[in-house]
């Protein structure tokens, strides 16, 4: 038995986790960071193989001090089936971000075209996705608390297999 294309009102409840290091080196210093973070999601299919939902995601990435972040995804996405039981799910996210640490916040918003996504469905109930690929922007407003520093900064990220995350959905 196939796994059936996802059908107008099916839902489905899960999240999803990522783990990454990345290093720079400036001017003969270099400097590493580790990245967690961690994306509960829900989603509802408005039509056959269009789901909408939202994710609710908290990451931490560890440098010199550790910079808490949050942030507040809605979504869509496409499911297209490639063979039996694994579709590619190409999507957008477009939400609230913030980030903060001891002595910065910096709220803003972000945007994010998720160009590599797949899910494998081994059962009906049970999906495991995983992105690849992805293209996002963040505006965000840099305030310190101590030094009254207020400025706006654009960030545009390609991740390319660099920083992958990987997810399991329950589907009802």
């Amino acid at each position: 038995i196939c796994a059936s294309a996802q059908n107008k009102g099916d839902m489905f409840a899960g999240g999803s986790l990522g783990i990454s290091t990345s290093s720079n080196v400036i001017s003969g210093n270099s400097s590493t960071s580790l990245d967690f973070k961690i994306a509960p999601e829900f989603g509802y299919f408005v039509i056959d193989n269009l789901k909408i939902g939202a994710s609710i995601a908290y990451g931490v990435n560890f440098m010199n001090s550790a910079t808490h972040s949050l942030s507040i995804m809605p979504n869509i996405a496409y499911y297209i089936k490639v063979c039996d039981k694994f579709y590619f799910t190409p999507g957008l996210e477009l939400g609230f971000v913030s980030a903060f640490s001891e002595d910065l916040s910096m709220p803003g918003f972000g945007l994010a075209a998720n160009l590599g996504s797949f899910e494998f469905r081994p059962t009906n109930k049970l999906g495991v996705s995983m992105n690849l690929l992805s293209l996002s922007y963040e505006l965000l407003t840099y305030n310190n608390k101590d030094y009254g520093v207020h400025f706006n900064s654009n960030n545009v990220n390609f991740r390319l297999g660099i920083s992958p995350s990987i997810g399991v959905k329950y589907y009802f």
